[in-house]
């Protein structure tokens, strides 16, 4: 299997964060995963716009950098579940502030595209 060299010790700490952080759901899952472990089909009903498949690859990302763990549940039925280790806990402040500056930007979001999207 490829595996991708990226050198991070270059990079600014904003860069490292995007990387970690980037794209559409995993700030979504982690917030989630704030509130205690959830199996993979509990997530995929609280993000019903995303797909399974892209749910457990941003999973996987996530657990790759060590911000989600997974834990297999031995049961009658196996199951998995997943929530935030130590280091994705101390992410919560800044997706809080994300969420936060989100809010307040709201307005001129909305103002700002439906110039977009005409």
């Amino acid at each position: 299997m490829y595996k991708k060299k990226v050198f991070l010790e270059n990079e600014s700490g904003a860069r490292i964060t995007i990387l970690v952080l980037g794209g559409k759901w995993k700030p979504q899952i982690i917030c989630l995963l704030a509130n205690g472990a959830m199996r993979p089909s509990e997530i995929e009903k609280a993000l019903p716009e995303a797909g399974a498949r892209v749910i457990n690859q941003q999973l996987k990302g996530l657990q790759n950098y060590g911000i989600v763990q997974r834990r297999v549940i031995n049961s009658v039925k196996p199951c998995t579940e997943y929530s935030l280790t130590e280091l994705g806990t101390s992410l919560l402040p800044l997706i809080s502030a994300m969420e936060v500056w989100g809010n307040s930007f709201r307005e001129k979001f909305n103002d700002a595209t439906e110039y977009v999207f005409e």
